[in-house]
């Protein structure tokens, strides 16, 4: 039998106050990465080609990664990783390009 949902109104408070917590500091981490990463490409150690290079290779390596699943390989952990990292360097590109206009 499942367990039946707690009434008590003070857990339920201080559970929406920890998802909000938990929302501001994923929003922090966010903003100072991208202030990081627009320090760096200021500095003249990041630019958008490179990180078009390593987009592409991270892309390549997802679908690598994506043929040998499917053909008996478990490497779902990795291809994880691979899949965030290539997001990240999306969002990376996105943000150098905005910010050169």
């Amino acid at each position: 039998m499942a367990k039946e949902k707690s009434s008590n109104p003070a857990a339920a408070y201080h559970k929406s106050q920890r998802k909000k917590q938990v929302e501001k500091n994923r929003k922090s981490r966010r903003d100072a990465r991208d202030a990081a990463l627009l320090a760096a490409k200021d500095a003249g150690l990041r630019d958008a080609r490179s990180v078009k290079k390593e987009l592409a290779d991270a892309e390549r390596d997802v679908r690598r990664r994506e043929g040998a699943q499917e053909s008996g390989g478990d490497r779902s952990q990795d291809l994880g990783a691979v899949r965030r990292r290539a997001e990240r360097l999306g969002r990376e590109l996105r943000l150098l390009n905005e910010n050169e206009e």
